[in-house]
């Protein structure tokens, strides 16, 4: 389309009259066009106005053609009417996988549940955290105090899967309702960093070129290790009141999820011990810790509990066994799989990382 209000006239072009003449042609031609089209407005408008001056026009005639504008309208702005709309073609369930399960939101969900095995598997995990929880010590019963703001707590669940999809362990967690903390009374800080997707590229790339081996390690109930630093005060879980002391109340030991103060206790528990081992921290990601022995370098990188540590073979099982004095961990080995990311090693000691499946 060219514009009628503006002509591109360039001389040092090849044919440029020829074009220039075009164009002078064409604009005449719209002009024409434009004064015939206002010339049959104007004469269309007086006959309208002379049909409306001489025919009375009947009110229930007049509805009548509204109301027949209107369902034309209707009838030009109709929405789709396909009964498949919004629903994925038949060939995609191939990619589906059944194997995810409804994750239930509260203990009364899990009492409700059909499921007996599913049942069975979370209520067996919600003991198990109790057990760790009591090990650790993490709280005593004490008479509630005076003017103590008391917080509640609750569980939450969560299936982890493996690579492949497949449910590797159901997961309880006992939480305390931390919204309720006020600031300057029950917390004061509460940012910790985690370790960047650029980070870790670097971190395979880098270990890869130097050919370490790259194993994961889980820390469990990692927000158990912070140290507390505030007092705090929790009711006891419904469900696990202990006999003869209803009336108390838990007073933390230790961090607990959903505390406020919770991951930033964490993040300064590993990053002392890591430091107190002879590691040093990046300044550009604090949750990347570097150690060079005996000419042998060795990376660890930080994901919350989730670690990996990148050297030799024996360097590594060193630092695990170190590991294992501070903290009750699990070792899974060579990484194959890490928030998210499905890590492929190849013969010749390349990374490569893809999330197939996701799609």
């Amino acid at each position: 389309m060219i514009s009628r209000t503006i002509k591109f006239i360039e001389n040092p072009l090849p044919c440029a009259k020829k074009e220039a003449k075009e164009l002078q042609n064409q604009d005449e031609t719209a002009q024409q066009l434009v004064e015939l089209e206002l010339e049959h407005e104007e004469n269309h408008s007086m006959v309208e106005g002379e049909i409306n001056e001489r025919t009375e026009v009947n009110p229930c005639e007049d509805d009548e053609y509204e109301l027949s504008n209107s369902q034309i309208q209707t009838s030009q702005h109709r929405r789709s009417e396909r009964k498949t709309k919004g629903i994925p073609p038949e060939r995609f369930a191939f990619f589906a996988n059944p194997e995810r399960i409804k994750e239930p939101k509260s203990w009364s969900d899990v009492l409700k549940m059909e499921n007996p095995y599913g049942k069975q598997k979370w209520i067996e995990s919600t003991k198990e955290e109790m057990k760790c929880l009591q090990k650790k010590e993490t709280w005593k019963l004490v008479t509630p105090p005076l003017g103590k703001k008391l917080i509640g707590c609750r569980w939450t669940f969560k299936a982890k899967y493996d690579s492949k999809g497949n449910i590797e362990r159901y997961k309880a967690r006992l939480v305390a309702q931390g919204f309720s903390q006020k600031f300057r009374s029950d917390y004061d800080e509460t940012f910790a960093p985690v370790v960047t997707y650029t980070t870790i590229r670097t971190f395979l790339a880098a270990a890869a070129y130097k050919n370490l081996n790259v194993t994961h390690v889980d820390i469990k109930t990692a927000f158990l290790h912070g140290n507390l630093e505030d007092e705090v005060y929790m009711s006891q879980q419904e469900d696990y009141i202990e006999a003869v002391q209803e009336q108390k109340v838990c007073k933390l030991n230790k961090v607990i999820y959903g505390l406020k103060q919770a991951a930033r206790a964490w993040h300064l528990r590993i990053g002392e011990c890591l430091l107190k081992y002879g590691f040093e921290q990046s300044k550009a990601d604090p949750c990347l810790f570097t150690l060079v022995k005996n000419g042998n370098p060795m990376y660890i990188i930080v994901y919350v509990d989730d670690l990996l540590v990148a050297g030799k073979e024996d360097d590594i099982r060193k630092i695990i066994n170190e590991l294992e004095e501070e903290y009750e961990l699990k070792n899974l080995g060579e990484v194959t799989y890490y928030l998210g990311i499905n890590i492929e090693k190849s013969k010749e000691g390349n990374f490569s990382l893809n999330q197939k499946n996701k799609i």
